[in-house]
């Protein structure tokens, strides 16, 4: 009885903890600003397992679709996906995060993945009504 009942415990708490997800190319493309939270939970297994780290930015599209902005950088080699956009009452977006994917100039393999985001600038409110 003892172990069944650790069992089912240790199937809730897992259960419960959805603030992460495994990476999976398809829930990423259909989640393109954020509004499902997929990409937020998917990554932190992305950016940990370096699964990106090494292949050509070509092959980084294709997994991660084709909506992604060149960076200014010194050496141009910077791309960001969005993560999430919240904009609250306002056009203007007041949260961003982005997934940042540095290449080799010359290979265009991908030497680092950070994940960035800006300070929330919604009131509680617009985090409410806007969620």
């Amino acid at each position: 009885m003892r172990d069944l009942i650790l069992f089912f415990t240790t199937v809730l708490l897992i259960g419960c903890n959805n603030n992460e997800l495994v990476f999976d190319s398809k829930k990423w493309k259909s989640d393109k600003i954020g509004h499902k939270n997929l990409r937020l939970k998917m990554v932190k297994d992305l950016v940990d397992s370096e699964l990106l780290i090494g292949i050509k930015l070509d092959s980084v599209v294709e997994l991660l679709g084709g909506e992604y902005y060149p960076q200014k950088s010194e050496l141009n080699n910077k791309v960001s996906f969005t993560i999430k956009e919240s904009y609250g009452f306002d056009i203007d977006p007041k949260y961003c995060s982005h997934l940042i994917i540095e290449t080799d100039i010359s290979t265009k393999r991908v030497l680092k993945v950070e994940y960035i985001e800006t300070e929330d600038r919604r009131t509680l409110i617009e985090k409410i009504f806007t969620e």
